[in-house]
C-alpha cells in the first residue's frame, strides 16, 4: 500500500498534466487525511503520468542549488547504496527509465547529502 498526504498529493498532481487527478481520485481511496493507493495501481498511475518536463527541470535546478549552498558535498558509498535499495524497490521507481515517476530524478540526487526523497524514504 502507498499512502500519500493530501498536501504531498497536492505538490505532486501541480507537476503533472490535468488528467492524474482524476484518474489518481477514481482508483485511490481517501483514509483520513491520505489518499492510499495499492502498490502496483499508484506505480501505474504514475507511468501514466510522468512529471512535466518543467517541473523536472525547475527540480533538478532547486535541488542543484541547495547542493551547492550546502558545500557540494556528497554522501559516502553505504548511503548511496541505501537510498538506492530504498529506491529500487518503490513503486514509484521505474528501473526501465531508471528515473523516479514522483519527483523525475534519475540517480544523482541520491549522491547529494543536501536532497531527501520526496516521498520521504531516505
Amino acid at each position: 500500500m502507498v499512502a500519500i498526504s493530501l498536501a504531498d498529493f497536492r505538490r505532486s498532481a501541480d507537476s503533472r498534466h490535468a488528467a492524474f487527478v482524476g484518474d489518481a481520485l477514481s482508483v485511490g481511496k481517501a483514509e483520513g487525511d491520505q489518499l492510499v493507493f495499492e502498490d502496483t495501481v499508484y506505480a501505474n498511475l504514475l507511468h501514466r503520468h510522468p512529471p512535466k518536463l518543467g517541473s523536472e527541470a525547475a527540480a533538478l535546478l532547486q535541488s542543484g542549488g541547495s547542493w551547492i549552498a550546502a558545500g557540494l558535498l556528497v554522501v559516502d558509498g553505504g548511503t548511496h547504496q541505501a537510498r538506492s535499495g530504498q529506491c529500487a524497490v518503490c513503486p514509484s521507481w521505474d528501473a526501465r527509465r531508471a528515473r523516479c515517476l514522483e519527483c523525475g530524478c534519475f540517480g544523482l540526487k541520491l549522491w547529494l547529502t543536501s536532497s531527501r526523497c520526496t516521498l520521504g524514504k531516505w
